[in-house]
């Protein structure tokens, strides 16, 4: 037989009432499956200090991932100059802050400023590409390998 579930209320601001208003919505969940959700998460988070050590990196690598990302595309849409330079500061944070080597974009950001060409486009994408590789193998990648072998 099937044990009766008891039901109760409890008192919240009207703010947090909407959100789970919305994320009702948004899942498509009973307000009570929201608030469950929410409440394991919390105690995860509270019970693994380490993964919310982890956060910072994750945050500081996927700011720099996207930092280049803008960069190298806005020094697509306007080879000139100064486009170049602001590329070239982006990629000298990269370099100096995560300690990745930056250098094929900016030798291929050089190529298409000379000549703006199809080729020269895709040797940059290319070169854009592996640096962004690089930063997720170095900072996630290789971190849960380093993970796996201490936990077994």
């Amino acid at each position: 037989m099937q044990k009766k579930i008891k039901w109760t209320t409890i008192k919240v601001p009207t703010e947090v009432r909407n959100i789970v208003k919305k994320l009702m919505e948004e899942e498509k969940k009973p307000a009570w499956k929201i608030i469950v959700e929410s409440v394991l998460w919390y105690n995860r988070i509270k019970r693994r200090p380490y993964e919310k050590a982890e956060l910072p990196v994750t945050e500081k690598i996927s700011w720099y991932i996207a930092k280049l990302c803008m960069s190298v595309g806005a020094f697509k849409e306007n080879p000139t100059k100064e486009n170049l330079e602001r590329l070239q500061k982006t990629l000298t944070q990269i370099k100096e802050r995560l300690k990745i080597d930056t250098d094929i974009v900016y030798r291929t950001a050089v190529a298409y400023q000379r000549k703006p060409e199809t080729e020269n486009r895709i040797e940059l994408n290319m070169a854009t590409k592996s640096v962004v590789f690089d930063i997720i193998y170095t900072y996630i990648y290789k971190y849960e390998m380093k993970e796996m072998t201490t936990s077994s």
